[in-house]
C-alpha cells in the first residue's frame, strides 16, 4: 500500500512538473521575442503567435487564456471564452504579481477569473528591455478543470483515494480529484509535517498521506 501510494504520487507529480515546465517554455519564448523587438512585435510575428495560441487553446488543453498587455495599455488576448468588455488586465492579480516581481516568471495563487468565474492560476511576467524600460506583461492561465479531470480519470479505479495540488504559501487548492474543491483553502494540521521533497505520513484520523513537492 505504501509503495503503491509513493509510486502513484511521484508519477502524477512528474506529470504536473512536465505540464508546468511546458507553460514556462511557452512564456520564455514570448519574452525573448518581445525583448528582441522592444515590445513592438512586427505584424508577421503577431500573426505567428495568433496561429500558435489559437492552436494551443482548445477545450481539453492545459491553457485557457493568453494575455499580452503592452506598456501603452494596448492588449492582445486569446481565450476559450469571450472577454467581458469591462475587463481590465491591469486590475487582475496576475498583472499585479508580475509588476511586483519584475523580470521573473511568477505563478499566482488560485483566484476567481473574470471570464468563467472559476478558480484559475496564472503564470505572468513583466518584460523589460536591456535598458530596464518596461515593455509589457504576459499572462497565461491554466485550465484547472482539465487538470482536475485528468486526475479524476487516473483515480477512477481507486476507492477512497483523494489527490490534490495545493499552494503551500496561500494553502489554497489548485487542482483536486473533486473539481468542486479547486480554489478552496486547505486547513489541515498535517501540512506543517510535510518536510523535504517527498515522503509519507499518517494523519491523526488515520489517513495515509503521500506527498511530493
Amino acid at each position: 500500500m505504501l509503495s503503491t501510494a509513493r509510486f502513484f504520487n511521484d508519477s502524477t507529480a512528474q506529470q504536473w512538473d512536465n505540464s508546468l515546465s511546458s507553460v514556462e517554455r511557452q512564456i520564455n519564448i514570448i519574452i525573448a521575442d518581445i525583448t528582441e523587438n522592444n515590445g513592438d512585435l512586427p505584424p508577421e510575428l503577431k500573426q505567428r503567435y495568433r496561429d500558435i495560441w489559437q492552436y494551443l487553446l482548445y477545450p481539453d488543453g492545459p491553457i485557457k487564456t493568453v494575455y499580452y498587455m503592452l506598456q501603452d495599455n494596448k492588449h492582445i488576448n486569446f481565450s476559450l471564452h469571450p472577454t467581458p468588455i469591462e475587463f481590465k488586465e491591469s486590475e487582475r492579480p496576475w498583472y499585479r504579481n508580475a509588476i511586483e516581481h519584475p523580470g521573473i516568471n511568477i505563478w499566482s495563487s488560485p483566484y476567481i477569473d473574470a471570464i468563467e468565474k472559476m478558480p484559475v492560476v496564472t503564470l505572468s511576467h513583466a518584460v523589460f528591455n536591456n535598458q530596464g524600460e518596461f515593455l509589457g506583461v504576459i499572462g497565461i492561465d491554466l485550465n484547472l478543470k482539465v487538470f482536475s479531470a485528468r486526475i479524476g480519470r487516473i483515480l477512477e479505479s481507486s476507492n477512497n483515494v483523494v489527490y490534490m495540488l495545493f499552494d503551500r504559501g496561500s494553502k489554497m487548492i489548485v487542482a483536486h480529484s473533486d473539481p468542486q474543491e479547486n480554489g478552496s483553502r486547505l486547513d489541515q494540521p498535517w501540512i506543517s509535517e510535510l518536510k523535504g521533497r517527498n515522503g509519507t505520513l499518517m494523519s491523526k484520523n488515520g489517513d495515509l498521506i503521500s506527498y511530493h513537492a
